[in-house]
């Protein structure tokens, strides 16, 4: 039963100190990332190898995870890898490849969004940054273009194989980026599955540190590949629902269109989620149109600022108080036309030229016009990022003056800790979010805080008073608490065996909270661990 590759990959855990899910159960979620299972099934296709996939990594003990891999690991075994969603670095995944390095003679790769918290892993061989399935086809074959660099500026270096498209590792097109789920992946007839249609981002926005951007010409997926995954997803599993991980979907109104007519010839109904650009969609009114026609009915949207000089700055087109209007009328549209849709605006405290002022404005249009919708808004974070470091550079971190920020000593960073403690003894405050603030609480004095991000100040904010604004207005005010599902948390509901109708309910009338109960949770990734354990090929 010894495999070729095996791979783990899940979702993120936010903290160092979590050693499995059990003792963070907000981020024990039962849903799937593609990117591992994309990577999985290239290397099936393409070099005919035994690759298997483990998901939920985050809620195996370690006792299990050595259970898995002297299962599936020998002598011929090539390579075991890690991947997923966000920052994956627990006690747990650092042991259980120390193991796998004591035990077999294997190369190692990690690879993630947050790839500067799983680099760090000692015996991890080679951190992979851009296309996976570029990268690890080249350790495979024993020939990586990598070079040295440090995980974070100053921090400890690591061999990185940065596949982008350079002339190295080109890069799309790709027509054929499916992914082929297999019996051992356990899929359930009522999971969201995600998938992508193109890969890469062709806008640049001055905050993001995406490494795969500016990405222009058509590079989607074939009408028949897409056709092809539906289908067999539909005839094997029973699939209907999709998460779309592409950065932007709407960036090309004839992309929507070619998968728009694929839907429209099914013999079966299928809904899609996944980002939308808002101002693209406002602009292009018939693209409104085709979404709806591919039941594209689903939407997050990065307005990350309403406030229009903010926008502009950050790279956002468009007036943003009218693309709030044509967002609106989105949504009476999809409802009429598919009788479905769900919404999730993101916004970003701290950006230049925001002001309390402006944020107020923001916060009442979405009382006024958006309950029962879904919101999400990050404090800025600027990566202090290095030539010679992992964690990339945005135009933001490379322009500080220019948009108004300056660097801060700890000294001048506001104390949070008085106000903290408020929140915390808030009885309008849920346990959930008092534990993800004491979890994520930035502290100045941390070297390695301070290595990772810009301490930063400018005329109206601090990086700690942009994050504890963020906990106040979000989980500290009652008011938002009729807010809707969060469009990707709409997988971990269905995963669990909610219905689409029960995702037209807001937090109140689902118990004031935006997972599905941790014992559903726990209950599916449990069997999903059983099967894995006593698989036999």
């Amino acid at each position: 039963m010894a495999v070729d590759v095996l791979l783990f990959t899940g979702i993120s855990a936010y903290s160092y100190e979590v050693t499995n899910m059990s003792t963070s159960p907000s981020y024990e979620m039962a849903m799937r990332t593609s990117g591992t299972y994309r990577v999985a099934t290239y290397l099936r296709e393409t070099y005919d190898l035994n690759v298997e996939v483990v998901d939920y990594l985050h809620s195996w003990t370690y006792e299990e995870l050595v259970e898995i891999v002297d299962s599936r690991v020998d002598r011929n075994t090539k390579l075991v890898g890690v991947g997923g969603i966000f920052y994956l670095n627990t006690p747990n995944i650092a042991s259980i490849f120390q193991y796998v390095k004591e035990n077999y003679d294997v190369v190692t790769v990690a690879g993630s969004q947050g790839l500067w918290s799983i680099a760090s892993i000692p015996n991890i061989d080679y951190a992979i940054v851009g296309y996976g399935e570029l990268g690890i086809s080249a350790v495979l074959a024993g020939n990586p273009i990598y070079s040295e660099k440090s995980v974070y500026p100053g921090g400890p270096t690591v061999k990185v194989v940065e596949c982008m498209d350079t002339k190295e590792y080109n890069a799309f097109p790709w027509k054929n980026i499916g992914i082929g789920y297999e019996k051992r992946d356990f899929v359930r007839p009522e999971e969201t599955l995600s998938f992508e249609t193109s890969r890469g981002c062709r806008f640049q926005c001055a905050y993001c540190n995406f490494p795969i951007l500016g990405v222009k010409d058509d590079h989607t997926r074939s009408a028949e590949d897409f056709e092809r995954d539906l289908k067999r997803n539909y005839d094997t599993w029973g699939t209907t629902d999709y998460i779309v991980t592409d950065d932007t979907f709407n960036d090309y109104t004839d992309k929507i269109t070619k998968y728009a007519d694929v839907v429209q010839d099914l013999s079966f109904e299928v809904d899609f989620t996944g980002y939308i650009r808002a101002d693209l969609m406002t602009q292009r009114k018939g693209d409104l149109e085709q979404l709806a026609r591919m039941r594209f009915n689903s939407h997050l949207y990065g307005i990350e600022s309403t406030n229009r000089e903010s926008a502009k700055a950050m790279g956002k087109g468009g007036d943003p108080k009218k693309i709030l209007d044509g967002i609106l009328e989105a949504k009476e549209y999809m409802l009429k036309q598919t009788g479905y849709y769900r919404g999730e605006m993101s916004f970003i405290w701290g950006l230049p030229y925001e002001t309390r002022e402006t944020l107020d404005w923001t916060f009442d249009w979405i009382d006024k016009n958006w309950q029962g919708e879904a919101m999400s808004m990050f404090d800025l974070s600027i990566p202090m990022a290095g030539p010679h470091a992992i964690i990339r550079s945005n135009i933001l971190s490379t322009n500080l003056d220019k948009y108004n920020y300056r660097k801060a000593q700890p000294i001048e960073i506001s104390n949070i800790d008085v106000q903290l403690q408020q929140i915390l003894d808030d009885p309008n405050v849920d346990d959930f979010n008092k534990n993800r603030m004491r979890l994520m609480k930035p502290d100045p004095n941390d070297p390695l805080y301070q290595i990772h991000t810009v301490l930063w100040k400018n005329e109206h904010w601090d990086m700690i008073s942009a994050w504890l604004g963020c906990q106040t207005e979000l989980y500290g005010n009652k008011r938002y608490w009729d807010r809707g599902i969060p469009i990707f948390n709409q997988a971990n509901w269905t995963s669990v065996g909610y219905k689409k109708t029960d995702l037209l309910k807001s937090f109140r009338e689902l118990g004031l909270t935006m997972h599905p109960p941790i014992e559903k949770r726990r209950a599916v990734i449990e069997e999903y661990k059983q099967n894995k354990l006593s698989w036999v090929s």
